[in-house]
């Protein structure tokens, strides 16, 4: 379902890439919570097997945020750019989405 839904219509491979890297990040982070939780209810002395969870999360959901900037930064980069100037007035027109007038 979540590859479905950040795919879209049409994905090209770079979009396929980033999405299958995007999946693998989302297991990883919530395979990482998982240890990192399943571990509280037991009386845990060793403060070096805690930090270690705590960096494997973080870890894990940098990636997971950067495979996610990753994706939207080359979606936006493949938008339709287009510069439309009409009088004094300048319409510039970015993907689909926005549409700035000065």
């Amino acid at each position: 379902m979540l590859r479905a839904e950040l795919s879209g219509e049409e994905p090209n491979a770079l979009e396929c890439l980033l999405i299958d890297r995007i999946i693998c990040c989302w297991l990883e982070v919530h395979g990482a919570e998982w240890d990192h939780t399943s571990g509280r209810g037991r009386l845990q002395s060793d403060m070096k097997r805690e930090e270690f969870y705590e960096r494997r999360l973080g870890r894990a959901h940098r990636r997971l945020l950067s495979a996610v900037k990753t994706l939207a930064q080359v979606r936006k980069l493949m938008g339709v750019n287009v510069q439309i100037n009409v009088a004094e007035k300048q319409i510039n027109v970015s993907g689909q989405r926005s549409l700035t007038i000065e």
